[in-house]
C-alpha cells in the first residue's frame, strides 16, 4: 500500500477531482477532509 503525504493528496484532490454540488472556488480555499482508513459497513432497513 502506498503511503502518500496529506499535502500530495490535497494537491491531487484540487487538481483532478470534481466535487458535484460544491462551489469549487470555495473548495479550493479550504483544506479537504482526508480519511485515512475505513472499515465495515452500516446497513439499516
Amino acid at each position: 500500500m502506498n503511503n502518500y503525504q496529506p499535502e500530495q493528496l490535497e494537491q491531487w484532490d484540487k487538481q483532478y477531482v470534481w466535487h458535484p454540488f460544491t462551489q469549487m472556488r470555495q473548495w479550493q480555499k479550504e483544506k479537504p477532509l482526508i480519511i485515512e482508513k475505513g472499515g465495515g459497513s452500516i446497513f439499516m432497513i
